[in-house]
């Protein structure tokens, strides 16, 4: 058994070469394959497992060793198998001697056939032997017509044989015509060919027998065909006929490789056919089946039946005979029971057979059509090379290659530096795909080169990548150096998130050029974890310039490093303070490192501050600017952002396509555009936007270009003061801005790059003039605050002013950078790099970025002597696959942890609910003696009168209010649940509604019967239902004021864009007031009323034409209406309270004199 089990595991290693070696294509043989005991067995194993037989096992060697008798293969491999049982129980290294041994298959030089009727080669190829063999075999005219081919001997020593064999002396000559003869051989062949494609226990005989079937013998030819040139006797082959013949013979081998792929093609047929015979047999199989199963089924309904019969008639019988029948009736149930299961099981076996031929039948298809593809194509290349532009007289001498071949392998069949270095540059530097790096290079070859490369020297897609990867080793190389020949470096680090996952960018830089680290997954973007990654990564960059010296080498750079550069977040400076802390521990030094502050976020700080302050202008001044003043446009409203801002986004997001609908499209009435344009047409918000364009022309953009240029860091604080010094002058008098030659004086050589907009800002008249230089100075004096906050190391007094030149701290800090953009173009390399190889790892895209940025490959290690560069690829091919399975695992490790992280704010969350839930169920708890909540001001009176302890009274007043702002959700500022009891039962009551209105009567003129438009047919009750149950949770929003649903008296019309109900005959109308004609008098403009009524909730739309009518204010019994959309269209409105305008509209009606 041991013996056995080592035989079939060593046997893959071998069958693997020659499958490969067939892949290839057809050889002869294959260089450096042992015929031994190892071989023997693995054919016996291939033999047995695919059911071949000898003539197979005899075919498949052939294509590797020559030509093999049959006989001797069968007798070596039984002899080899026999040898293996004998040492069954033999050690290991004997077994391993016993597969190592040669076994030598000497092939006789002629065939069975031949050698059993005395024939040799030696005879044969002088024609001298006196054998008679009147009626040859089939298989003797094979081995004598190999034999032929072999020695390269023509046609007619076939006849001469042949002739011999007959009987014949050498003084008669029978004539055989050349062509009789040769049709005869490929007739035969063509025979061999269909017997050695059929399967089958009785190939093996059916061959023999047919090998031994005699050979159809010549005629004799007469006398007359003696001169005939084509005949084997008078026949003389010159140098043209030698070439025919030698052509001829191509076609034959031809002609008979295609009868093979015939063969195959002809076998496939046949499996597809039986397959899917099988399948219509399983199918059939299967319905009857069903239908056994359903009689099966009918017979247990029939059973069931009779039984209930049975039990009708029980009496009738003893009890033996009810215990009989009793058991009978259980016995059959069991076998139907049985039966039923036994036939599930055999019609879900069946499926399981079914779907398995179907699969079998789909592979043995698209074989069928790739054997189907190379038949036609054989077939094309036959009628090409027959056809008459291709004769043997026409085909051309083959042209002399003018490309040269060069290989990308060595003799073992490695890839040789030189292509490893170029597809790091394609990949990394070029940014090619991996899988196309193959044709990049054979196209350059060709094309530049004059020079052709194998298609099996070409890289593939895998090889590209793993070249890549080597690629990134080299970049980390190239770093490690630059840090250790440099006499201090900065560290840049920022953050990002993409797609919920959190990436770590770190940047070098050193005198003159700045280095790319690569990404780094995180969890969470805090102290302890960037100060991790940042030891980290000096530990890395130090292992690659030696194991040995790793531990030197870390303390020598981290002694190097002399500031970070990071933005002005809590988190970047808690870092800078715990690095510099374990920077100290680890080198016994109390020299400190420089915190650097990336100055372009400084223009962040700007935004806010003048976002906060034009923000506070408007609540200050206690007016509304462009939509707002409209309440139709209430829902729009936000308080995160000013009215400037809002019109500036709306301008900057939609670009040209917002002003094309302002000028074309406006008369369309869409509301979004109509908020926009309101917007546009107020002078507030447009004064605003002018004041911050002079701010951006006059400081930000000098300021932002300045970032740009080549400025010491020590030198940065000179324009910083003026900066801060033409802030303060700007916020005491703001007119120098206004002047068109005005030279901002932090930055001199500042172009203007849009001038024309500029002049068009500044053209302003006397009183806007005025109105924007308040503004402007406002915005100043709040920028002045931050420049002192956050530049404050730039100004008098902070430690990188004034800083003498001699002092150290100069030489320190020559490299440092004004601002950390470097780590913004990262993260946008990172976000092209995820869209294009969206299924890439982060090692692959921090290895094209650190390639792509660093130009490691190009600008560094190709001026590496040889040895240096055999070195580091050596290295990279080392340390690669180790890198790439650590940063998968730090990316599968981030992601659990921030999993992790979600899981527990997710379960806060829940807690939180759950502390909500069980607040107000126990508010619930302490309804419960009131016997429900109180709804009007009696039922306060009577809660009251119930509690005779005033303790007890304001605990129950506390327990309606905490309802009502708790569990009910309604905002009002008469819900607190503090202050006396007496100010706490007025609140309530207030709230519920208890105050009454004196209502004063009045005669109102008759009103006006005004026709209604029709209504839209266009609102679908499905556009009017959506968003209902949102804007439901809307309302409970809305604060109350506490008054009695009564009516509006003494209503006059004094501004436009007001939303007011009407009272008509009929019904009430909401519109909103356009036109103010008088205090008693208006143009109105109203909505129509909605047939559907969602959920209680009457639903408004406004007409497709106008409806306008003027109006009487005695006519107005409710003002200032708030109407929310119920749908996304924005098209269909619900008043937030349409019961409080029902009741006051039957108020109104029931306080008039006059009744309709």
């Amino acid at each position: 058994m041991a013996a056995s089990s080592t035989t079939v595991q060593n046997a893959t290693s071998h069958l693997e070469k020659l499958r490969h070696h067939l892949g290839r294509g057809a050889r002869k043989q294959i260089k450096g394959l042992t015929f031994n005991h190892k071989l023997m067995l693995q054919m016996c194993l291939l033999r047995d497992e695919a059911g071949k037989t000898w003539s197979d096992t005899e075919m498949f060697l052939q294509k590797f060793c020559g030509e093999v008798p049959q006989h001797r293969i069968k007798t070596v491999i039984e002899s080899s198998v026999r040898a293996a049982v004998k040492i069954t129980s033999a050690s290991d290294s004997e077994i391993a001697a016993f597969f190592q041994t040669k076994v030598v298959i000497q092939p006789p030089e002629v065939g069975p056939f031949a050698a059993d009727i005395g024939l040799n080669a030696a005879s044969l190829k002088d024609c001298c032997f006196s054998v008679f063999c009147s009626r040859p075999t089939n298989g003797l005219i094979l081995e004598l017509e190999r034999f032929r081919v072999k020695n390269g001997l023509p046609l007619r020593v076939l006849g001469t044989w042949l002739s011999k064999l007959a009987g014949e002396d050498d003084s008669t000559v029978i004539e055989i015509p050349l062509p009789s003869l040769s049709k005869k051989l490929d007739k035969l062949k063509l025979q061999l060919t269909k017997l050695r494609k059929k399967t089958g226990p009785l190939k093996e005989s059916e061959m023999m027998s047919w090998l031994g079937n005699p050979f159809s013998s010549f005629q004799h030819s007469d006398p007359a065909l003696q001169s005939n040139p084509n005949s084997l006797h008078a026949l003389k082959l010159g140098p043209k006929e030698q070439e025919l013949a030698a052509l001829r013979r191509k076609l034959e081998d031809n002609a008979g490789k295609l009868g093979e792929k015939c063969g195959e093609v002809n076998v496939l047929h046949e499996k597809l056919r039986a397959a899917n015979s099988s399948n219509k047999d399983l199918g059939k199989e299967l319905e009857n089946l069903r239908h056994q199963l359903k009689s099966s089924r009918a017979n247990v309904k029939l059973l069931s039946q009779e039984n209930d019969t049975v039990n009708v008639h029980l009496r009738r019988y003893t009890k033996g005979s009810i215990k009989r029948k009793l058991q009978w009736t259980e016995q059959e149930n069991i076998r139907m029971t049985g039966y039923i299961q036994k036939h599930d099981s055999q019609i879900r076996l069946l499926q399981k057979l079914r779907n398995s031929w179907r699969h079998k039948f789909r592979c043995l298809q698209l074989q069928h059509a790739e054997l189907k593809r190379r038949y036609h194509r054989a077939q094309h290349k036959i009628e090409v090379l027959l056809s008459a532009q291709h004769t043997p007289e026409t085909i051309p001498e083959p042209q002399q290659d003018e490309l040269r071949t060069i290989h990308l392998k060595d003799e073992k069949g490695h890839f040789i530096p030189d292509a490893i270095v170029c597809v790091m540059t394609l990949v990394g530097e070029c940014e090619v795909a991996p899988e196309r790096c193959g044709a990049v290079i054979q196209a350059v070859s060709r094309h530049v080169c004059r020079a052709h490369i194998p298609g099996t020297d070409l890289p593939s897609k895998r090889s590209a990548l793993r070249f890549a990867d080597r690629g990134q080793i080299i970049g980390k190389a190239h770093i490690t150096e630059t840090l250790l020949e440099a006499d201090h470096w900065d560290l840049h680090t920022d953050g990002t998130s993409r797609s919920g996952k959190k990436y770590v960018s770190q940047q070098v830089t050193v005198d003159g050029q700045s280095l790319s680290t690569g990404y780094v997954p995180v969890a969470t973007e805090d102290t302890t974890t960037l100060v991790d990654i940042s030891m980290k990564l000096l530990e890395e960059l130090s292992l690659l310039h030696g194991e040995e010296e790793s531990h030197e080498t870390f303390l020598q750079m981290l002694h190097q490093l002399s500031g970070l550069m990071s933005d002005r977040c809590n988190t970047m400076k808690s870092f800078d303070k715990s690095f510099q802390e374990e920077r100290k521990l680890m080198l016994q030094t109390d020299e400190d490192i420089q915190f650097l502050h990336c100055n372009a976020h400084f223009l962040l700080g700007l935004s806010a501050q003048c976002e906060k302050i034009l923000a506070r202008r408007e609540k200050e001044s206690g007016e509304r600017f462009g939509r707002d003043l409209l309440a139709q446009f209430r829902s729009y409203q936000s308080k995160s952002e000013s009215s400037a801002s809002r019109q500036l986004l709306a301008f900057i997001f939609t670009e040209t396509t917002l002003i094309d609908c302002l000028g074309v499209c406006l008369s369309k009435r869409n509301r979004k555009l109509e908020s926009v344009f309101e917007d546009c047409r107020s002078d507030a918000i447009d004064h605003q936007i002018i004041a911050l364009g002079v701010l951006y022309f006059r400081v930000t953009a000098p300021y932002w270009f300045l970032l740009g240029q080549k400025i010491h860091y020590l030198d940065f604080y000179k324009y910083v003061e003026k900066l801060h010094c033409l802030l303060s002058e700007f916020a005491q008098d703001s007119s120098p801005a206004f002047l068109p030659d005005f030279i901002p004086p932090h930055n001199e050589h500042f172009t203007v790059p849009d001038k024309d907009i500029l002049l068009y800002l500044l053209d302003l008249s006397e009183e806007q003039r005025t109105e924007v230089k308040v503004i402007l100075q406002e915005l100043c004096a709040g920028l002045v605050l931050v420049t002192e906050r956050q530049l404050a190391d730039l100004l008098p007094e902070g430690r990188y002013h004034s800083v003498p030149e001699n002092n150290p701290l100069r030489g320190k800090m020559k490299h440092s950078h004004l601002t950390n953009l470097i780590g913004e173009q990262m993260f946008g390399d990172l976000d092209f790099s995820l869209f294009k190889r969206r299924s890439a790892s982060l090692f692959h895209h921090s290895t094209i970025n650190i390639l792509k940025r660093n130009r490691s490959v190009s600008a560094w290690f190709l001026k590496k002597s040889n040895e240096e560069q055999a070195k580091l690829l050596n290295l990279s091919a080392k340390k690669a696959p180790e890198a790439r399975k650590r940063s998968a695992g730090e990316e599968r490790g981030a992601v659990a942890k921030r999993r992790v992280i979600l899981d527990k704010q997710r379960q806060k969350k829940l807690g939180e609910a759950e502390k909500k839930r069980q607040a107000i169920v126990k508010i619930m708890d302490q309804l419960h003696p009131h016997h429900g909540p109180c709804t009007t001001p009696e039922h306060v009176d009577a809660l009251l009168a119930s509690y005779g302890s005033r303790t007890n009274q304001k605990i129950a007043v506390q327990a309606e209010l905490k309802y009502n702002k708790h569990v009910l959700g309604l905002k009002s500022h008469l819900l607190k649940i503090t202050g006396s009891l007496l100010q706490l039962i007025q609140n309530l009551m207030v709230f519920l509604g208890g105050c009454e209105v004196e209502v004063r009567r009045f005669q109102l003129p008759p009103a006006p019967r005004h026709t209604r438009p029709s209504l839209i047919a266009s609102h679908s009750k499905a556009d009017m239902e959506q968003n209902v149950e949102s804007d439901a949770e809307m309302e409970s929003e809305l604060e109350d004021d506490g008054g009695d649903p009564g009516f509006v008296q003494d209503f006059k019309f004094q501004q436009e864009g007001q939303m007011v109900a009407v009272y008509f005959h009929e019904d009430f109308y909401i519109g909103e007031v356009v036109r103010v004609l008088s205090e008693d008098n208006g143009e109105i403009n109203f909505m129509e009323k909605a047939k559907q009524v969602i959920k209680g909730r009457e639903v408004f739309s406004w007409p497709s034409r106008t409806d306008q009518c003027e109006i009487s204010r005695g006519y107005v019994f409710a003002v200032s209406i708030l109407l929310h959309p119920s749908s996304s269209s924005g098209r269909t409105f619900f008043v937030t309270t349409p019961e409080n305008l029902s009741t006051m509209y039957t108020n109104f009606k029931r306080s008039l004199d006059w009744s309709p």
